[in-house]
């Protein structure tokens, strides 16, 4: 009888949204994510979202073809049908042939069935944690189950897909307010190996999000772990210089100084303290460092350059296309590892380079006249033109003293 339950009882058909797209009937996998046959699992996400409505087949024929490029839609949709169900067979399952249902002219999801849906158990818990009703440390385990769920973006391989991107926005909307209610309990109770953990899922779902960065810094900090926070910071500051060309806001620098301070006058053994001044490996590069760094080291040069009456250049170093424009994309990404490299097989090991913007390199050359240091950029110029596979990027470097303070 069609719509009725197998006679061999299924204990769970558990779906995942979150992430990759996944169906498991009592944990076999029904879909192969490698095959390249997604349509057919599109048509069936597509019956689990809207399994509570009634759907038309013109409606799947928009969703399937967008643009209109089935000549015969209603016999493809056929097909996507028998497709679906075919995979369903072949993994053994006994109601294969009753996952997708045809009644009233239209298909449909067979709701008889024990299907677990992550994103309504997602939805519930957020419910749930949003709940002014509940107790507040049950409204916070069910934030964090619901973040725990939350595996991926929804169904984040399609996420242009013209009728995932409202789901996928919303989905990832009550997400982060899980994460923000979370956060604000767990910190004023003191839970900073949960914040620590909160924060790392949700960082691995926006990596740009500065509050996050900070909130998990500080949660280091509180469980004393603030060699991870410094060094947290330095990969934070490296991509956003790499991929926004912007440095991290005021919290996130002033924690940083703080830490390097406290760090500093924390140790009181010399011998200790050189140790952990000196490099583990001297080589012959030029030292490479974060903006900050760099910013603190021209100061100090500086403020030692009318002293010493030396010279010192700083230089910039640019990368565009042959009309001016900044590069894209991955000709970006590997211009700009191939001129670090060139940068470092050019320079002295008593020079510092550091990342100023995504398509610049700013240098500092102590102890050098204006004919060596625009020798230097001739020559950085012509390694980097020589090993490039971009034809259309090109670099240019200019050249200024560095002004000292003057008393």
């Amino acid at each position: 009888m069609p719509g009725a339950p197998a006679k061999r009882r299924t204990k769970e058909i558990s779906v995942r949204f979150f992430g990759t797209f996944q169906v498991l009937v009592d944990g076999v996998v029904i879909n192969d994510s490698s095959s390249r046959a997604k349509r057919p699992w599109i048509l069936l996400q597509y019956l689990m979202v809207y399994r509570r409505k009634t759907v038309s087949r013109q409606q799947l024929m928009d969703a399937l073809w967008p643009d209109g490029t089935s000549e015969q839609p209603d016999k493809a949709l056929k097909n996507l049908v028998y497709r679906v169900r075919t995979a369903f067979s072949g993994k053994g399952v006994p109601f294969a042939q009753d996952v997708i249902q045809f009644r009233n002219g239209n298909y449909q999801l067979n709701n008889a069935l024990p299907w677990k849906m992550d994103f309504e158990q997602f939805e519930t818990l957020h419910k749930n944690a949003m709940d002014d009703s509940l107790p507040a440390d049950e409204r916070v385990e069910q934030a964090m189950q619901a973040i725990d769920l939350y595996q991926g973006d929804f169904l984040e391989e399609q996420v242009y897909e013209d009728w995932v991107l409202p789901y996928n926005t919303y989905y990832r909307s009550l997400f982060f307010k899980c994460v923000e209610y979370a956060l604000e309990y767990l910190e004023e109770t003191g839970r900073n190996n949960d914040v620590e953990l909160v924060c790392s899922r949700a960082l691995a779902i926006d990596q740009f999000e500065e509050s996050l960065h900070l909130a998990y810094m500080n949660a280091l900090v509180r469980q004393d772990k603030k060699s991870a926070a410094l060094s947290h910071y330095t990969k934070v500051a490296d991509m956003f210089f790499r991929e926004m060309g912007v440095t991290p806001c005021d919290e996130m620098r002033e924690l940083y100084q703080e830490l390097s301070t406290s760090l500093n006058n924390a140790e009181m053994d010399l011998l200790t303290i050189k140790d952990a001044l000196s490099e583990s490996e001297v080589n012959n590069d030029a030292f490479y460092c974060d903006f900050e760094v760099f910013r603190n080291l021209y100061r100090l040069e500086a403020r030692a350059a009318e002293r010493a009456g030396q010279a010192v250049f700083v230089g910039l170093l640019t990368l565009a296309t042959d009309d001016g424009e900044l590069p894209e994309g991955e000709a970006l990404n590997k211009s700009m590892a191939l001129l670090l490299e060139t940068i470092h097989q050019s320079l002295r090991r008593g020079d510092v380079v550091s990342r100023f913007s995504l398509s610049q390199y700013i240098l500092m050359l102590p102890t050098i006249t204006v004919e060596n240091a625009e020798m230097v950029l001739r020559r950085v110029k012509s390694k980097f033109s020589s090993l490039s596979a971009f034809e259309d990027i090109h670099l240019d470097g200019k050249i200024q003293p560095l002004e000292p303070v003057m008393s």
